[in-house]
């Protein structure tokens, strides 16, 4: 953007506004082709797809093993960072 040096505060002001007008009539448009699409054939496919693949995702078999694994190494890193420092604390007592 390039910046004058003449501008003031309600010039600013006025080109946000127009930059959220904008914006607003973007999505606005976006919601309006929504609507029109989503009950179409293809639109009907699609969220079709969309929900079977959500559903998969929610009855996710081997997500617990892998949510356990992952716990049991996070578990393995934070031992190994108290005995990290332990040993610390350790040297800086000793010598």
């Amino acid at each position: 953007m390039l910046e004058n040096e003449g501008s003031t505060a309600a010039d600013e002001a006025y080109e946000w506004a127009v930059r959220a007008l904008y914006s607003a009539l973007i999505v606005a448009n976006l919601l309006v082709a929504w609507e029109a699409w989503k009950d179409t054939p293809s639109g009907l496919e699609v969220r079709g797809r969309v929900k079977a693949r959500l559903a998969r995702l929610r009855a996710c078999a081997g997500c617990e093993a892998r949510k356990e694994w992952l716990r049991d190494r996070a578990h393995m890193l934070w031992q190994a960072g108290e005995i990290v420092e332990e040993a610390a604390s350790g040297r800086d007592g000793v010598g």
